[in-house]
């Protein structure tokens, strides 16, 4: 009885909305992606910043270009990791962080980079950016 003044208090933390944001293991694979590409293959000289693709409903979007806002996201597409690459300066090394909220500043970085990767496919999606490509073996050597 001496702690049922803590019952409110208990109940409002667990109806407190959880920040959705990309776990350690899914920035994980998407690093090991950008390894593969020709763009990314030294990570530390980038800040990355991971975060789930918002989804946007239709009647928000068309009010957001009414009031001339950004449309606010309903909720996040988890099984798509969107990530901005921002080139550090050359006295450090660039830091990974994951957010709840897309860092929408980001994406104009001079000399960044944006793109997604889709958790269920392995696809990563990297604009302008190519696969590194295995070196080609010749067909005369044995």
């Amino acid at each position: 009885m001496r702690w049922l003044w803590a019952l409110p208090l208990l109940l409002l933390a667990a109806c407190a909305t959880r920040e959705v944001k990309p776990t350690e293991a899914e920035m994980d694979r998407v690093e090991v992606a950008l390894l593969a590409t020709s763009c990314a293959t030294r990570l530390a000289d980038w800040d990355r910043h991971f975060y789930y693709r918002p989804r946007y409903y239709a009647e928000e979007v068309e009010a957001a270009k009414k009031e001339g806002r950004p449309p606010r996201s309903s909720n996040r597409v988890t099984s798509v990791v969107q990530f901005d690459l921002v080139p550090v300066p050359a006295d450090r090394t660039g830091a990974r962080t994951s957010h709840a909220v897309p860092p929408h500043t980001l994406a104009e970085a001079e000399g960044g980079l944006h793109g997604a990767y889709h958790l269920e496919t392995g696809e990563l999606d990297l604009v302008g950016c190519e696969a590194a490509t295995a070196p080609a073996v010749r067909s005369d050597t044995p």
